[in-house]
């Protein structure tokens, strides 16, 4: 089940409803699956608001000293993750509360941040090699997962929805 966020394909999205307390768990059996996967972790509670996302996510994926704290400059580190090794196979997202990101913001906003990802989703997985090997592809897996847990799901589910993006929901194994 978690082997689709090791490859490189749709959908971008994926829900997950456990408790914070049993993440772990599922950052273990991703891990386990194979390949060589770096999960980022985000906390929803500590971007509620556009700049606290910022802050967050650079915090989370170690963006270099030169992020510029704005979506632009947040589209061009997400596509590049350069400083994070390039040698990963997969990049996954992981939102905790994911009910609370960007809860403070303008609805415009978090439809920003899914672009996007969405988007990222498709470079990432669409790399070709920069290097000369005929038929060799730095195609990657860059994946999100937004955890809820049970109070906060369907509204959340409802503001994914809105987006008219495309995700799956995740179930224990």
């Amino acid at each position: 089940m978690y082997d689709k966020l090791l490859r490189p394909r749709k959908p971008t999205f994926y829900i997950i409803n456990i408790t914070k307390s049993a993440l772990d768990e599922v950052v273990g059996k991703i891990k386990n699956n194979g390949g060589n996967v770096l999960i980022s972790i985000l906390r929803g509670e500590r971007s509620k608001t556009v700049q606290s996302f910022f802050n967050e996510a650079s915090s989370a994926l170690q963006f270099p000293d030169y992020f510029g704290k704005n979506w632009s400059a947040f589209d061009d580190c997400i596509t590049d993750l350069e400083w994070l090794g390039l040698e990963k196979e997969a990049y996954i997202l992981l939102i905790e509360n994911a009910n609370l990101l960007l809860e403070s913001a303008d609805i415009e906003d978090f439809d920003v941040l899914i672009d996007i990802l969405d988007l990222a989703n498709e470079e990432w997985k669409s790399r070709a090699s920069f290097n000369s090997i005929p038929g060799v592809h730095l195609s990657k897996a860059f994946h999100v997962v937004f955890q809820v847990e049970q109070e906060g799901e369907l509204s959340f589910t409802d503001k994914l929805c809105q987006t008219s993006k495309e995700f799956e929901t995740l179930e224990l194994e």
